[in-house]
């Protein structure tokens, strides 16, 4: 699973890191970021059926962006029922179809009004980005999609359809634009602590988890369950508490993010499963909910939350998205607060799902983290590091390791002075904020008149450079171009 996250998605400390799912992760798509990595993000039974396709839309020759611009066109106008003042019409979607070197061949403009074909004179201004980013086009706020590099790293990650095909790609750009909206143009207002961290520790301890993840079995059932619903939040409530009083400090770091990422997979999770034609949304959403899927990252968590949460409180808290931002508190906090806890014992199935991943995420990640350990000790191994400011980093897994942040996994692209580097080594890391390092393997790279050229399947390409020595080891520092 693919996360990407942002960099301008609270400054550096999302790092635009969204899951390579298939990554956003995207999305977000925190999105990391981003990333982006729309990490974790429910899954659903995806769209309800929409309207007929308008004109433009049928003119459109690609058939996923056409069933795109028919999404937009008829659940976009919803936004406002599932936020109040959240005007999805002010909008566009700028959909790309790109080459390997992120060319346009073709741009696609839609919204909820109309879906078109750019020029090439037109979509010229157009910046793109590695997989989606945030971009004004003719006066208007929009989202772009890079759809060849998105559709590459999502899957069926983000929705039941298993089948490839037009249908799950429409589905998933629909989702990714509609996340990242969010997050780009709506919340302004929300929290940013400086003690934000989306990072799991490694190796990861599968109690914590358990806890969320009884948490959200409970509110689950919850949503499901109308007449048994406050002996479930209750045990919802005990289930929180355990978690927060045993692990304040991580409740502290995700807040951001609970409150960021969840109401993003809310919003996105709403429009893309009400049944446009039925008055009361209730039942479509609540038949979208899946409790299926067991997660090893806190991030994750984040996501798989919002939906179910956000949609117990449009039932038990009407109008709770008036002053959410300024309450400072998680989706969850809110719709518990007030709830006495009702002692609660875990379920069979949900401790055996939560150590089953989290044992498959530590056996996943030990390559990633000995890369590290590998590095770090032989100063024969140069580090390939920037300046400047990544637009987006995509990674399979996140994790906090002897002070240091280590993606696992990573996919980045260094458009560079002198040329272009493409990263993809077991790992990176990064330390005490600072830009990313990814070590260059042995007789992999030459460096010639200020120009480093790296072959490999870890990491290629080449770019201007500047070469120092620290403690015996080389060290290439490139400078990213805006």
């Amino acid at each position: 699973m693919l996360k990407t996250q942002h960099t301008s998605e609270i400054a550096q400390m999302t790092n635009a890191r969204i899951p390579r799912r298939g990554i956003f992760g995207l999305v977000g798509a925190g999105l990391a970021g981003a990333v982006v990595g729309v990490s974790g993000c429910a899954s659903s039974s995806g769209p309800a059926e929409t309207a007929s396709s308008t004109s433009s839309a049928a003119e459109i020759s690609n058939s996923a962006v056409a069933m795109v611009a028919d999404l937009v066109r008829t659940r976009w106008p919803l936004s406002e029922k599932a936020w109040p003042g959240m005007d999805y019409s002010k909008h566009d979607l700028i959909v790309l179809d790109t080459n390997e070197a992120l060319e346009i061949k073709q741009a696609w403009q839609i919204n909820s009004t109309s879906a078109r074909e750019l020029s090439k004179d037109e979509y010229a201004s157009i910046t793109v980005p590695p997989s989606f980013g945030k971009q004004d086009f003719k006066g208007r706020q929009a989202t772009v999609l890079s759809m060849p590099t998105l559709l590459a790293t999502v899957g069926d990650l983000l929705t039941n359809k298993k089948e490839e095909g037009p249908e799950r790609d429409a589905e998933n750009l629909f989702r990714v634009g509609t996340h990242e909206m969010v997050h780009f143009y709506h919340q302004d207002s929300a929290v940013a602590a400086a003690t934000a961290d989306r990072d799991t520790a490694y190796p990861v301890d599968s109690k914590p988890r358990l806890l969320r993840r009884m948490l959200l079995r409970r509110l689950h059932q919850a949503a499901k369950d109308k007449a048994g619903r406050d002996a479930l939040l209750g045990k919802a409530a005990y289930w929180e508490n355990q978690w927060r009083s045993q692990y304040p400090q991580e409740a502290d770091n995700i807040l951001t993010y609970d409150i960021r990422e969840g109401t993003a997979n809310y919003f996105e999770n709403y429009l893309t499963n009400v049944d446009i034609k039925a008055e009361d949304p209730t039942p479509s959403l609540t038949a979208a909910l899946d409790d299926t899927r067991f997660e090893s990252a806190v991030d994750s968590e984040s996501y798989a939350l919002g939906f179910v949460t956000g949609l117990l409180l449009d039932q038990q808290k009407p109008g709770w998205q008036s002053d959410f931002y300024a309450s400072g508190k998680t989706l969850v906090q809110l719709l518990l607060d007030g709830i006495d806890p009702i002692q609660d014992t875990e379920d069979a199935d949900v401790r055996e799902g939560t150590e089953k991943v989290v044992k498959e995420a530590n056996e996943k990640a030990a390559p990633a983290i000995a890369a590290v350990d590998e590095a770090l000790k032989d100063p024969e191994i140069a580090y390939l590091t920037y300046t400047g400011s990544l637009t987006q980093v995509a990674y399979e897994a996140s994790y906090k390791y002897q002070g240091k942040v280590v993606l696992q996994g990573p996919s980045l692209e260094f458009n560079a002075e002198g040329g272009r580097l493409t990263v993809r080594p077991p790992a990176v890391f990064s330390q005490s904020g600072q830009n990313y390092i990814a070590p260059l393997p042995k007789g992999s790279h030459s460096f010639s008149d200020g120009k480093l050229t790296v072959t490999g399947d870890q990491v290629s390409g080449t770019a201007l450079a500047q070469l120092t020595t620290e403690q015996g080891r080389s060290i290439y520092t490139v400078k990213l171009l805006d």
